[in-house]
């Protein structure tokens, strides 16, 4: 679905003039080329949509629009709600003190539900036996699963299919508490909540064995094996809050998804010292772990540059590096979108990690678990799973201890799993025996990847281009910039809710080749489509949006040309041709 202020180029509804709903259209772009979509209707006014993935198939774009964990209680190390601490205080930096985009849910009211972040719509009940209940009996298999996609026709929509790992994260709602009963009961404890938003989407425990057993399945498959070469597949399980593979022969809900296949889809670039930007998240990481930093930190059970979560929490929020001095731990859900599932230790001899990245080989100590594996790294989250535990992703083997008396030890998760350590304690003490029914290795003293937003360092630093000029500008338009002034950029016909206005523009993020703005909805004034006056004139083979002096990010000055992707919560330009450098 699209955003309330809802952005169209008069080239995007002139490419479906004469055309009909769903039919297949091309948009002119400054170099010649075009970009082909399928004419969408929204709000009103038929445009050619490049989002689409086919016929009918448009929900917005997925780019920067990472939803926040949901959770807003900061904790002790003992798992004790606290007052959030002040800056140079214990336990400052964890996730409830940085908000991110708030999840936003909307329910249409013919049994599907669209996530306003993501711009994805959801099966809003996964009962898959039709009984009127959510338990156990509605546990398939995966092939299953796979069939029941062309049977599934809520409001007559037939391209549903089932979500991948990262899209069935997105979900993830950190309020969640497994709550203080016996896991391995059926009896559900009085005090669990669910780790999804059940305002919205219906949910059920898995009643006829463990209340914990509500595990979802995803089209996201380990690329290794799990346990003793079992094929494995990555799921979510919304009673206990955890991403583990498990088997694939085995049974789990579905909850099936519909809209644009790019959401986790990571977009890097190395910004040569020492950190990589993700212009899709608009994060910006630190291309090394703490095992490449000399922390200050040590102890008695770990491999040097591990940390547990108080000295993680502080060792990021304390880092100046690369001129940048406010970075911080990633929440639960910005470090899994870093997860590269098509590599582990056993395949691609690496860490589940893009290549661009460097990941510690742990060959000694807890975390390795006496033989060679790649970290488990801290989150900012907080895990209500147990009185002390916090969120780690394992980029390396989620090992655990199996057999008679916890002798064997084995891959039994698989490397881009969600689990959670104590916060604080003697790791020694869980040798052999672990964490929960498959014995998950406990480090307690795990690792650290620093984040930070890109948006802080990034502005457009410029005005209007020169009349007549392509390549280049004088030193005194870059000058003049006023970061005070609001909107920064001025489009002429937008349309919001059917009618046409200008609006105004303010930047929220910018990297090479994606600049993302917000609509300033204070800005909007309506404009007149009469030929001759406003939009009657605009020149609909003109770029979308001409800027000169964009800073992207590295020191570097550029003209460009954008066209505006429709249908975003914060609008997105795709860059459509750009210039030399301009003067400083």
């Amino acid at each position: 679905m699209h955003s309330t202020a809802f952005a169209v180029t008069q080239k995007a509804i002139n490419a479906c003039s004469n055309l009909s709903e769903n039919d297949s259209c091309s948009i002119p772009k400054s170099d010649g080329s075009t970009i082909s979509g399928f004419c969408t209707l929204a709000e009103d006014q038929l445009f050619c949509d490049r989002n689409a993935t086919g016929p009918g198939t448009s929900i917005g774009s997925t780019s920067n629009s990472l939803p926040d964990t949901g959770q807003t209680s900061c904790f002790d190390g003992d798992g004790e709600i606290i007052s959030c601490p002040a800056a140079g205080v214990s336990f400052y930096g964890q996730d409830a003190q940085y908000s991110g985009n708030a999840p936003s849910y909307t329910d249409n009211g013919d049994g599907t539900v669209t996530d306003n972040l993501t711009g994805l719509m959801w099966q809003q009940d996964p009962d898959t036996n039709g009984d009127g209940s959510i338990d156990s009996t509605d546990r398939i298999s995966q092939s299953d699963a796979v069939s029941g996609v062309t049977t599934l026709t809520p409001d007559g929509y037939n391209d549903w299919r089932i979500p991948t790992i990262k899209e069935l994260y997105s979900l993830i709602d950190f309020n969640g508490a497994t709550g203080s009963g016996d896991l391995n009961s059926s009896t559900v404890p009085d005090d669990a909540v669910p780790y999804i938003d059940t305002d919205y989407l219906m949910f059920g425990y898995g009643s006829e064995d463990r209340f914990i057993d509500a595990q979802y399945w995803s089209t996201t498959d380990y690329v290794s094996t799990t346990m003793n070469n079992n094929d494995t597949n990555f799921g979510v399980n919304f009673a206990d809050g955890r991403i583990k593979g498990y088997p694939a022969s085995g049974s789990r809900f579905v909850r099936y998804v519909r809209g644009c296949t790019d959401y986790g889809v990571n977009s890097f670039s190395d910004n040569s010292n020492g950190t990589i930007s993700d212009a899709n998240s608009g994060l910006m990481w630190l291309q090394n772990d703490s095992g490449s930093f000399n922390t200050g930190y040590s102890n008695n059970y770990a491999d040097s540059g591990s940390l547990n979560w108080e000295e993680a929490l502080a060792w990021c929020e304390g880092l100046s590096y690369a001129g940048y001095d406010d970075w911080r731990l990633p929440n639960a859900k910005e470090l899994q979108g870093l997860v590269d599932y098509s590599r582990s230790p056993d395949t691609t001899n690496s860490a589940a990690i893009d290549s661009l990245f460097y990941a510690t080989l742990l060959s000694n100590g807890i975390n390795s678990s006496g033989t060679p594996n790649y970290p488990y790294y801290w989150t900012s989250t907080s895990h209500q799973d147990g009185p002390n535990f916090a969120v780690y992703i394992a980029f390396g083997e989620a090992r655990g201890y199996m057999g008679p008396n916890g002798t064997t030890l084995l891959d039994v998760h698989g490397a881009g799993s969600q689990r959670s350590d104590p916060k604080t304690g003697d790791p020694t003490q869980y040798t052999g025996i672990g964490h929960g029914p498959q014995g998950d290795v406990v480090g307690i003293y795990n690792y650290a990847r620093c984040v930070r937003d890109i948006d802080a360092d990034v502005a457009i630093v410029g005005q209007s281009p020169v009349a007549g000029t392509d390549t280049g500008t004088i030193a005194s338009q870059c000058a003049v910039y006023n970061p005070a002034a609001s909107p920064q950029v001025d489009i002429p016909c937008v349309a919001v809710d059917g009618t046409v206005y200008s609006a105004g523009l303010n930047i929220v993020s910018a990297t090479t080749g994606v600049l993302r703005f917000d609509t300033d909805l204070s800005s909007l004034t309506q404009v007149s489509l009469t030929p001759g006056t406003d939009c009657g004139v605009y020149d609909s083979t003109a770029s979308s949006l001409r800027l000169n002096c964009v800073d992207i990010g590295n020191g570097t000055r550029l003209w460009v040309e954008m066209d505006i992707v429709p249908g975003a919560t914060g609008v997105p330009f795709d860059l459509g041709s750009y210039g030399p450098q301009l003067f400083q």
